[in-house]
């Protein structure tokens, strides 16, 4: 299919040598497959933009401040083409990345579902020539959990957009495996049929795990029972294809959602628990949900990040203090290829811990664990040559306490509140205690 107008020239990834205090890295030349918008580090992103009325300089920089590095414009804040220019602009200012979404681009994919008219296409493509030269554009938002129904839509814009954009990126978020009927298909199906049909250089989806519990019931759950499984089938998907994992981190409280329960208002523990488990699972990119606190619609939902009247909640400075840890290991952590979970539980027949791929009971120089319960995430750097480990307890309630048997290990680097320490191994085990709501990133 042929446009009015073709770009030649490539814009994007430069593949530049990083650096930082994690020891060795990529020899320049090689690009890190899993750095998809050239950032160098954990991608960390959000939805919900600040509103027309509190768009200013400040506000970007408000939310570089708290760890950020690239931008979703979910829920259309910018609405029209000077706005866009206008939020490109702060971003810029501000050193972050943003993947627009225009809502001309996102109605024109809606409404070729249903008529096939190519002027479609092209339009939207002609709209997003407009600010695809701002230094911050990083891609395009296209649309958010398409049904399987609409894939064959969705990837005939994916292709436009990758012909007349080379080195910029589109955007598409997923259901997670609790919205089957969303789907509309089998949810390994749903997954299966994308990669196949799209063959995507990376997978993003978002699964809100906070439940709200019954105080009143012995057996009252805290988190969605999926929420492992749904990591581990995306984990093992996209490890296959060496691309990299997205996920969300739940900010604020949702009810109101047809079919789902209704989701608590995260404490401190209940964010970086998040945090630190997608990263377990291989997540090489975190969008927070919400940013700006999000207004209208059939949900409802209590204060996320930025409070409606734009002022700071609590949960800025969680995630801020989160972000800043991570991002100290998150050069390292972000070349490294996922091998697997290591699920350490006492009842692994408890379907809030079944995984899609079996646990591992071991991992290179790591021969067995022992102790609470933990995920603990695999991983082998293939610049450096390095295995190393992300340890978590298994809910935001929880400490845990556990021992590494380890071969021929004396001292292991272990990243605890994001700082640096040297461990050492006594008669081959290494101790490990590790707070509620913390992990452990060791490089053995």
């Amino acid at each position: 299919m042929l446009f009015a107008f073709m770009l030649t020239s490539s814009v994007g990834c430069n593949g530049d040598d990083k650096t930082s205090g994690t020891g060795n890295l990529r020899p320049s030349e090689e690009k890190n497959q899993y750095d998809l918008l050239d950032i160098g580090n954990i991608h960390i992103g959000m939805w919900v933009t600040p509103p027309a009325a509190n768009r200013t300089q400040e506000t970007f920089d408000t939310m570089a401040e708290s760890g950020i590095n690239f931008v979703n414009g979910f829920e259309y804040f910018e609405s029209d083409e000077n706005q866009i220019r206008e939020a490109l602009t702060f971003a810029n200012n501000s050193g972050l990345k943003f993947l627009v979404a225009d809502r001309r681009v996102t109605e024109a994919i809606n409404t070729y579902d249903t008529t096939k008219n190519a002027q479609l296409i092209e339009d939207a493509m002609t709209a997003i020539e407009s600010y695809y030269e701002y230094p911050a554009y990083a891609g395009q938002l296209l649309i958010d959990e398409p049904g399987r129904s609409k894939f064959d839509t969705v990837h005939a814009f994916i292709d436009a957009f990758t012909t007349n954009y080379p080195g910029k990126q589109w955007h598409v978020n997923m259901f997670p495996s609790y919205a089957e009927g969303g789907a509309g298909v089998p949810y390994l199906q749903y997954v299966d049929d994308w990669m196949e049909l799209v063959n995507p250089n990376y997978y993003s989806y978002d699964s809100y795990p906070l439940l709200v519990p019954d105080p009143n019931n012995p057996f009252t759950r805290y988190e969605i029972e999926d929420y492992f499984y749904n990591l581990d089938v995306l984990r093992s998907k996209t490890a296959e294809k060496k691309i990299p994992l997205w996920s969300f981190i739940q900010t604020l409280g949702i009810s109101g959602t047809p079919g789902v329960p209704d989701k608590r208002t995260p404490s401190r523990e209940d964010i970086r628990w998040q945090v630190y488990v997608n990263l377990a699972f291989g997540v090489k990119g975190l969008q927070y949900f919400c940013y700006w606190t999000p207004s209208g619609g059939s949900e409802s939902f209590t204060d996320a990040m930025i409070a409606a009247d734009g002022t700071r909640t609590e949960r800025y400075d969680y995630v801020k203090e989160v972000n800043t840890e991570i991002l100290n290991f998150g050069e390292h952590l972000l070349q490294c290829d996922s091998k697997g979970i290591i699920l350490n539980v006492a009842n692994p027949s408890d379907a809030k811990y079944k995984l899609y791929d079996d646990s591992l009971t071991s991992y290179g120089k790591v021969t067995a664990v022992s102790g609470d319960d933990a995920v603990i995430g695999c991983f082998h750097n293939p610049y450096t040559g390095e295995d190393s480990l992300l340890i978590v307890p298994t809910t935001p309630r929880d400490n845990a306490e556990l021992s590494l048997t380890m071969q021929d290990v004396e001292e292991v680097t272990a990243y605890i509140g994001g700082q640096a320490r040297a461990l050492k191994t006594e008669n081959g085990v290494l101790t490990l205690n590790i707070d509620v709501g913390d992990g452990i990133y060791i490089i053995l």
